[in-house]
């Protein structure tokens, strides 16, 4: 008797498991979606790991900053690496992952609001071009004589080296 109860209780168990990742599968296909907005309206339990859709990543993002010298010059642009290069003890202890995604997402945000072609003035005051300007301004190194600078939001296409960046959105000179 109790073996055929812990037998139920494990097929029961394994049925609700299978079942639970069939739906998930098929969601993640849009082909659960009705049993999804049934069996779990508020989108919980059922998972949905689009990761790379609707709209995936096509471009490496870059962001560089120059400054304008005493006498009205500008320094070359220098890349400022949003992401720094992964270790393995990231993944216990990374206390800046925090800051480059708050940077990484800002950027993401800016070519949203870029590609709405929001005029310049508005863009100025906007959440993620001001925390760009901020990061910039505080966490690069800029030369000591420098009085104002200017970031550069650059896209590359990844891994082919062949295709130069292309200039995104190049912002106004700022103060320091």
């Amino acid at each position: 008797m109790r073996q055929a109860l812990r037998t139920g209780r494990r097929v029961a168990l394994y049925g609700a498991l299978g079942s639970w990742w069939a739906v998930s599968a098929l969601n993640q296909m849009r082909k659960a979606e009705w049993i999804q907005r049934r069996v779990d309206p508020l989108q919980i339990f059922i998972p949905s790991w689009r990761f790379f859709g609707p709209h995936p990543g096509m471009h490496d993002t870059h962001l560089l900053f120059r400054d304008e010298l005493p006498d009205g010059t500008m320094s070359d642009w220098e890349e400022k690496v949003i992401v720094e290069e992964r270790r393995v003890h990231h993944m216990v202890w990374n206390p800046n992952r925090r800051r480059e995604k708050v940077v990484f997402d800002a950027v993401e945000e800016l070519k949203v609001f870029i590609r709405r072609e929001e005029p310049l003035e508005r863009l100025q005051f906007t959440v993620p071009y001001l925390v760009i300007l901020n990061y910039v301004s505080k966490q690069c190194r800029h030369d000591p004589s420098a009085k104002r600078t200017q970031f550069l939001i650059a896209l590359s296409p990844g891994y082919d080296e062949t295709l130069p960046p292309e200039m995104f959105f190049a912002s106004d000179v700022h103060g320091l």
